[in-house]
């Protein structure tokens, strides 16, 4: 029978110290790989963790792992796109047969947590995560009251100051894509090297754009925002001319949003880029293709305008307050996690990337 030790061990053994050292765990350097499992699965099972860590998990999110814990079933391509978090964090697992699986252990130790105070605090703590996804990918860098601001564009979604620190803290620090100090909110992977300094130049005197709780769900769940006429008509482009379906036609327009969105994309390239790939038939097809792309750049949000399309920005430039951070480099054999940048280079989110497979 498999258990999650037995799923583990599909780990290299630096993976699973490294694992094991964001839980926690301590005196492992003498121990096998085996014994390191143990302990790693030993603490995954522990209720308290497994709702702390649980909480991430949307509503669909964990109704597919609910799902999976009373039986395994094979899955349809979008639910394996649902299942990425619960299966990142090692509580779901994609079975050699392609079936969404939970092992009975796991299934056990969800069955004895206190499920009314876990389901409240999963619905506070899984919309502050895609939040900080939101403002890691649009922000960079932002006080923690303008991402206040983003978590309370939901109805009925209120927190004070220390209410949302709180609800921060919840949130394990591996699994979280923002880190925090003296109110400002950012981006991890902006804390090593100059990157930070160099997004506030870029960034400065630019009004931090406001999104309506739509376009957070929508930023979370496709991992970018075609909410926008231009976008719009890309899509269906894509679908009419060039007959794709509708999940590779969402996956191509994401993709030249990922790519636009960080206000340095090369739209020549991925001009050409797409063109070579989805093999043009026509001048005109190739013309119409690049006229919607140009429409694009104008109407993407980008991180250097903190949010804000080309055609909204209004720049002023007031003084920057924001303090200092120390450089860091990333940890070798660092758990790679879902909203972590893909490490091929691609720039879009690992789980929207070479995670999916």
């Amino acid at each position: 029978m498999t258990t999650l030790k037995t799923s583990l061990l599909s780990y290299k053994k630096t993976e699973l110290e490294s694992y094991a050292k964001t839980l926690g765990i301590k005196r492992i350097s003498s121990l096998k790989k085996a014994e390191i499992a143990e302990k790693v699965a030993d603490e995954l099972l522990n209720p308290e963790v497994m709702a702390k860590r649980l909480a991430i998990l949307d509503d669909a999110q964990i109704a597919l792992f609910e799902k999976a814990a009373k039986g395994a079933f094979m899955a349809t391509e979008a639910e394996m796109d649902t299942a990425y978090e619960a299966c990142a964090l090692d509580y779901m697992q994609v079975s050699e047969e392609g079936m969404l699986e939970v092992t009975e252990d796991v299934a056990e130790a969800y069955e004895k947590m206190d499920q009314e105070t876990f389901e409240k605090k999963r619905k506070e703590v899984s919309w502050l995560a895609k939040c900080l996804s939101f403002s890691a990918a649009m922000y960079g860098v932002a006080p923690v009251d303008t991402v206040r601001t983003v978590y309370e564009s939901l109805p009925h979604y209120h927190a004070d100051k220390e209410t949302f620190m709180a609800l921060f803290d919840e949130i394990p620090y591996e699994i979280n894509p923002c880190v925090i100090s003296e109110d400002v909110i950012m981006d991890r992977k902006l804390i090593a090297g100059d990157a930070y300094e160099a997004l506030l130049n870029e960034q400065q005197g630019k009004k931090f754009y406001v999104p309506s709780w739509q376009q957070v769900e929508e930023l979370a769940t496709k991992g970018c925002l075609l909410d926008e006429a231009s976008y719009k008509k890309l899509f269906a482009f894509f679908q009419k001319e060039l007959e794709l379906g509708y999940e590779e036609a969402v996956a191509v327009t994401a993709d030249i949003w990922n790519h636009l969105s960080t206000g340095h994309g090369d739209v020549y390239g991925k001009l050409q880029e797409v063109i070579e790939k989805y093999h043009f038939q026509s001048k005109e097809g190739v013309r119409t293709f690049s006229t919607l792309l140009q429409g694009v750049v104008n109407s993407t949000r980008m991180i250097i305008y903190r949010g804000h399309t080309p055609n909204e920005i209004t720049v002023k430039r007031p003084k920057n307050n924001f303090p200092n951070f120390h450089t860091a480099q990333p940890k070798k054999n660092q758990k790679i996690y879902p909203n972590d940048v893909c490490p091929c280079g691609s720039g879009k989110k690992y789980k929207k990337c070479c995670g999916k497979n």
